[in-house]
């Protein structure tokens, strides 16, 4: 006659046949992803996407270098991944200059002259006045063209040419020309740490000489995530 089990053994029974099931389905797990493509078996483990890599431009109006990388790079670059959650952009205007406090005010002494403080105040006044990347970077495209190209002559006249973009010209004029302007660049003197020249690009922390040649394939080599498909183009 066959005995009916413990409550005890009934018990331990069942933890044994947990422990067989949870065996089971590691297996399973383990074999799917040596079964699966490097991209799924990526997706499967990923349970969250991965965040966007943080790119931090250090530059100044009248760079040449920097002109170059913001139009041909860092814009181009933007309009590829915008969509994708794939980075966040923060720009930094100061670049060499430095700064001394004097008469109650910051006073800045820019590599190529003063005409170039002016152009770092006005960016630093639109990205203020409009921090969402799509629309900050329309308006820089418009500002970085026109005041490289007249050398800086008249901040006010290459702000007004911008106008169609979208720019506050009122707001943006009355902060680079005032108090406000100057505290803001003072603050991202702050923010601007060391480098060895301008454009100086920063990745999640870490400079990057290889972005200032394709910043698209920098980003993509920094992102933690399954990359999506614009990185393979």
């Amino acid at each position: 006659m066959k005995q009916k089990p413990s409550s005890q053994t009934a018990c331990l029974t069942r933890n044994m046949a947990n422990i067989l099931n949870l065996v089971l389905a590691a297996a399973v797990c383990s074999t799917l992803a040596v079964a699966l493509p490097r991209d799924l078996a990526t997706s499967w483990y990923s349970l969250e996407a991965a965040k966007p890599v943080n790119v931090t431009l250090y530059f100044e109006s009248l760079c040449p270098g920097c002109h170059q990388f913001i139009l041909q790079e860092l814009i181009p670059t933007w309009e590829k991944v915008k969509d994708t959650g794939l980075m966040n952009v923060t720009l930094r205007p100061y670049g060499n200059a430095i700064e001394e406090y004097k008469g109650g005010q910051w006073k800045f002494v820019c590599q190529h002259g003063p005409r170039e403080c002016d152009g770092n105040v006005l960016e630093v006044c639109i990205i203020h006045y409009h921090p969402e990347t799509n629309k900050q970077l329309e308006i820089i495209k418009c500002i970085e063209s026109d005041f490289y190209a007249t050398e800086g002559q008249d901040w006010q006249a290459t702000l007004k040419k911008c106008a169609s973009t979208g720019v506050d010209v009122e707001k943006v004029s009355a902060c680079a020309k005032g108090k406000e302007g100057n505290v803001l660049q003072h603050q991202v003197a702050l923010n601007t740490g060391p480098h060895k020249w301008v454009p100086w690009v920063i990745l999640d922390g870490t400079s990057s000489e290889a972005a200032l040649d394709n910043l698209l394939k920098a980003v993509c080599e920094a992102y933690k995530g399954a990359p999506p498909s614009v990185c393979n183009m």
